[in-house]
């Protein structure tokens, strides 16, 4: 306050403008409307970042709530699965089957080439004709379930992935064939 009033005193009018305005009200006539401008965008960010957390929130709860098992990788090298995943293929938790290193051991041997072949075109973003099939799966007790894949190619933390739903239609394969065999 002191140094305002002794700027004040310095102001003069010449030719009807003000001449010794500008060194004291600078900082003033800058930095208040700048300080208001970054307190208005750190408010925005922070309702931005609650927005967002919220909606992660919901998404996890919506994912981890569903009778699909849902994996993203890359490679065949998981980043992220459910609890509803590792259970499809007769795991305890999600550690376990992050800890694999690779999504190929929970399918046949003679279906591992075809897997990656698909996965790396899905990631490069090259068209393939189906985004939903029908597989043979191993769980981690060596039974064999059929499992129905849907696949698409999504961005995982900046970069391209894979994001696979699995459903586990074993039951319904299983009374297919009975039909089948009655039929027969």
């Amino acid at each position: 306050v002191v140094e305002i009033g002794y700027a004040i005193d310095d102001i003069t009018i010449a030719d009807g403008s003000i001449v010794g305005l500008m060194p004291w009200a600078m900082p003033f006539l800058v930095g208040y409307p700048v300080i208001f401008i970054l307190v208005r965008i750190i408010e925005r960010l922070s309702r931005a970042e609650a927005n967002l957390c919220g909606s992660e929130t919901k998404y996890r709860n919506l994912l981890e709530g569903s009778l699909q098992g849902v994996c993203v990788h890359r490679n065949m090298v998981p980043v992220f699965v459910t609890q509803s995943f590792a259970e499809i293929f007769g795991y305890d938790s999600v550690d376990d089957i992050m800890a694999m290193g690779s999504m190929l051991p929970l399918f046949l041997p003679e279906e591992h080439e075809a897997i990656t072949r698909n996965a790396l075109a899905r990631i490069r973003g090259e068209p393939l004709p189906s985004t939903v099939t029908e597989r043979r799966a191993i769980r981690r007790d060596g039974s064999h379930i059929w499992i129905e894949v849907r696949v698409a190619r999504v961005l995982w933390e900046g970069e391209p992935a894979v994001q696979v739903a699995f459903i586990d239609i074993t039951q319904r394969k299983n009374v297919d064939r009975m039909k089948n065999d009655f039929i027969s």
